[in-house]
């Protein structure tokens, strides 16, 4: 019996052994699958990462973007505002001048929009009441050197101030409003470049 229990104990040794070199070998391969693992995961964490970090600086720049052409916008909405305002003023100014400025303005005006033909001028009732003692002659002036007839009529046009030049049935509007209106473009240039150079 002692040989059979010898090889009992042999083949269990051997079995022991064995299964000591599976359970190491077993370790080493979970501990290297997992080494490989870990290698893996940290690879994909990195990705994920620098992936993160890209689209963070993206968004970063977008909102930096997105503020500066905002605040790009509100700067000229702001000049934009600010030449309007500039402009207006001025309107106001050249309807709020005294008798002696602001038919000045009219003649000047006149100087440069009167065409060679004959034809009537219509101005404002008010105008009309504080019209100066000189209007007729000065009037006479621009059509002599003009060599036309322009007259004045004594009916008053429905206009705040400026006139009205009338060509037989063509009208010729010289309100400040139309004056304005009509050199916006020249005007909102020359107030940025006063303004903003």
């Amino acid at each position: 019996m002692e040989g059979l229990e010898a090889i009992v104990d042999n083949i269990l040794k051997s079995a022991e052994e064995e299964a000591s070199k599976i359970k190491a070998e077993a370790n080493d391969y979970c501990k290297s699958y997992l080494e490989e693992n870990d290698k893996e995961i940290q690879k994909e964490i990195a990705k994920i990462e620098e992936e993160s970090k890209r689209k963070q600086k993206t968004f970063s720049e977008k909102i930096v973007s997105n503020g500066e052409f905002r605040m790009r916008n509100d700067i000229l909405k702001m000049k934009g505002d600010m030449i309007d305002e500039v402009i207006d003023k001025a309107k106001e100014t050249m309807k709020s001048q005294p008798d002696d400025k602001y038919f000045n303005t009219i003649f000047s005006i006149l100087n440069k929009n009167v065409q060679k033909k004959d034809g009537e001028i219509k101005l404002s009732k008010k105008d009309l009441e504080r019209l100066p003692s000189d209007f007729d002659a000065r009037l006479k002036e621009v059509a002599d050197r003009e060599g036309i007839n322009l007259t004045l009529s004594q009916e008053p046009a429905d206009i705040d101030d400026g006139f009205i030049l009338v060509y037989g049935d063509i009208e010729e509007n010289a309100t400040f409003d139309a004056i304005f209106e009509s050199n916006k473009d020249d005007l909102r240039d020359i107030a940025n470049k006063k303004l903003f150079e």
